[in-house]
């Protein structure tokens, strides 16, 4: 059986800190020797990163250690943003079989990078992997060089296109200027952690938004690469104004800034469902043209929705995809947990969208009863819609691995 468990510690302290994470952790698992840590951390405690992973490797009997730095840390029992913090998911008994990695250079060779990923899991899985059972890659790159196509052209190369790629790009607080990704005593910048897994017997990936769509889904009926001349037959630029409104136009950079545009994670479909559409912001808007600008390519008849963030929307999507995953993983509050979780949220969600705290810890500690989960809030998020996959942003990504309790 697969034995996991959580742990959170806001101990200003690091040592202490990565102590009293750990002990929690192992003790919910209960585990006298863990394979595999998750090690998310606020910046400020690199300073005596040393002591932190001595701690951590000391408290699971010698796991392997795989991280990176972020905003803020969280697990399903709270979160800590803007102050010092430490999250850890201690994972052991019967797990699926793991490659933990780091690989260096993300900025200068993305391709290279997702190579060196899939060979390195190769060599280390060896046999584990199978067609049959498509490997999951948990990936942490750093934000600041993430391009995020190169790098998973490179891990599908080695991996095969089947290979699903899940996780969050590593974050700052604002007090180093740089993203960390770490592996066992190594840290590094420019570059991407995570593990490989392979032959896991069940997964649950979940996308939660945190948009409010505005009006009806319409299409667009003239394109050229990324810049959108007509929207259902009308200049792009008045579409977009009139979905903002005369009150965010008086300032079209705040308009901008705040309305985003929703297009299906499918392109050759015209539906935005829930989990099925990922949200891009505008950078570019030329009233004399009548043009605006998304950060990616479009292409003429592909449907689009205008969206705000909105909290209470961010509520409901994630209520909506937690109840998907806790149908199939949520365990009694006095069960040992067979499953586990990883949870990639968004740095702009917390307390900034809700405007309190603890809004996505509390709803996953309420719908997934009884299951560990940790988690970091990120650059970015990623997650596959349909095969293929995206680079979301403002939303939260749970990945759930393990046995089916349901």
């Amino acid at each position: 059986m697969t034995r996991a468990g959580s742990g959170l510690s806001a101990n200003p302290d690091a040592a202490a800190a990565a102590r009293e994470a750990t002990e929690e952790a192992m003790a919910e698992a209960k585990l006298d020797a863990a394979s595999l840590v998750f090690l998310f951390s606020t910046p400020g405690h690199l300073g005596r990163w040393p002591e932190v992973v001595a701690a951590v490797a000391e408290g699971t009997g010698g796991a392997r250690i795989v991280g990176c730095t972020g905003f803020g840390v969280m697990t399903a029992q709270g979160e800590i943003e803007r102050t010092p913090g430490i999250s850890v998911l201690a994972v052991g008994g019967d797990a699926p079989p793991a490659a933990p990695f780091l690989v260096e250079g993300l900025g200068d060779s993305p391709l290279e990078c997702g190579r060196a990923i899939g060979r390195a899991a190769k060599k280390e899985l060896a046999d584990a992997l199978s067609h049959e059972k498509p490997p999951l890659v948990v990936i942490m790159p750093d934000s600041y060089h993430l391009q995020a196509d190169a790098l998973f052209e490179g891990i599908h190369e080695e991996l095969g296109e089947e290979a699903i790629i899940v996780g969050g790009g590593a974050a700052d607080d604002g007090s180093a200027g740089r993203t960390f990704q770490f592996l066992d005593g190594q840290v590094q910048t420019n570059a991407v952690s995570g593990v490989v897994f392979a032959g896991a017997p069940r997964r649950f990936i979940g996308i939660s938004q945190a948009y409010l769509p505005v009006g009806e889904p319409r299409l667009i009926t003239r394109a050229e690469e990324n810049v959108v001349w007509e929207i259902s037959g009308e200049r792009a630029y008045d579409a977009f104004a009139e979905a903002a409104g005369p009150e965010w136009m008086e300032n079209i950079r705040f308009a901008a800034m705040n309305l985003f545009i929703g297009i299906p994670g499918d392109p050759d479909k015209v539906v935005l469902d829930h989990g099925e559409y990922i949200v891009r912001p505008i950078v570019g808007a030329d009233e004399e043209r009548g043009v605006i600008a998304l950060p990616t390519p479009v292409k003429t008849g592909q449907a689009i929705t205008f969206a705000k963030r909105d909290g209470t929307r961010a509520r409901e999507d994630l209520r909506t995809m937690l109840e998907k995953g806790a149908r199939r993983f949520a365990a009694s509050e006095d069960a040992d947990a067979n499953a586990f979780g990883l949870y990639f949220n968004c740095a702009g969600r917390g307390s900034s969208l809700y405007g309190e705290m603890e809004v996505d810890a509390g709803a996953i500690r309420e719908k997934m009863r009884g299951l560990p989960v940790a988690g970091f809030f990120t650059g970015s998020e990623i997650a596959p819609i349909g095969k293929i996959d995206h680079l979301h942003q403002y939303s939260g990504v749970l990945v759930l691995l393990g046995e089916d309790t349901a």
